[in-house]
Order: structure tokens, then sequence, then C-alpha cells
């Protein structure tokens, strides 16, 4: 019967010990960092970050969301609900002030009309540069993005 108790209490001694190893909350040793920590140490940040967006609410009912991450690279992604005819052409155009065509993303969004609206658009542009440097198209004073078929102008948004 001694044995009997005696097992027991080394049980309970054993439990108690490692229940109290584990809320000590002692890190475990390790001589590795974790991955995530590392996430961008690597990249060089050239280009501050940059965020537009846009609605339209006007003949285009939708909206376009313009990011520059820190490498330079523009992500343009939007969405469009209607005010398209699905057999036309347009042209996705930032234009400054004075009409002057800025950037072309026409052939960059690939855009898919479907029902008077679009699938969603996406597309990374390199070439468009928001706010990286003195050439950035964020520096002039005023632009528009317009939406154009053949020579009309639809609709804009003023003040990227």
């Amino acid at each position: 019967m001694v044995g009997k108790y005696s097992f027991f209490a080394l049980y309970a001694i054993l439990l108690f010990l490692s229940s109290l190893i584990t809320t000590l909350d002692i890190p475990a040793p390790t001589t590795e960092r974790s991955p995530l920590l590392e996430r961008g140490e690597n990249c060089e940040k050239i280009c501050p970050c940059t965020y537009i967006h846009n609605e339209f609410d006007d003949v285009f009912k939708g909206e376009i969301t313009l990011i520059q991450d820190e490498n330079g690279g523009t992500h343009v992604f939007g969405l469009f609900r209607e005010g398209f005819d699905d057999d036309c052409e347009y042209s996705f155009l930032i234009i400054d002030d004075y009409g002057n065509t800025l950037f072309d993303m026409t052939e960059y969004l690939n855009v898919k009309f479907v029902n008077g609206g679009t699938d969603p658009i996406y597309a990374k542009i390199d070439d468009l540069n928001l706010d990286c440097g003195e050439n950035g198209i964020t520096r002039i004073r005023s632009l528009s993005l317009r939406i154009i078929f053949g020579r009309s102008i639809f609709a804009g948004f003023s003040n990227l």
C-alpha cells in the first residue's frame, strides 16, 4: 500500500513541476530568427508609399485605387458597376490641367467589360511613378483620371 501512495506522490510532484515550468513562460533558447521578422529587410526603400482612391458616381459608377509601394511599383485596382457599352473601346488616361496626357493606363489595365460594368481591374505598373523622386505625377498641382470614348470625355475625377 505504501508503494501505491509513493507512486501517486511521485506522479503528483512530476505533474506539479511540469505545470510550474510551463507557467513560468521562459522562452526556449534559439539561435535562429523568425523569417517573419526579416520581412522587408532586404528591400531598399526608395519611394514613399502613396495611396490614391477615387470613386466615380456620374456616368460611370465604380472606383479605382492606385497604390505605390516602397520600391516604386504602382498597383492599380478597381471595379465599375455601370456606365460602359460592352462593345466600345475606352481609354483610361491620367491628364494634367492643360490636357496633356501624363500616362495612358489602357493597355496595362486590360479592362474586360461585362453587363455595362467591368470585371475586377488589377495591374502592377512599374512605369507609373506616383511620388518617387522629382518626376512623380502627384507633384503636379492638379491631375485628372479620365475615361475617354473616341474624342468624348465621359467622366473623370480631379485632384488626384
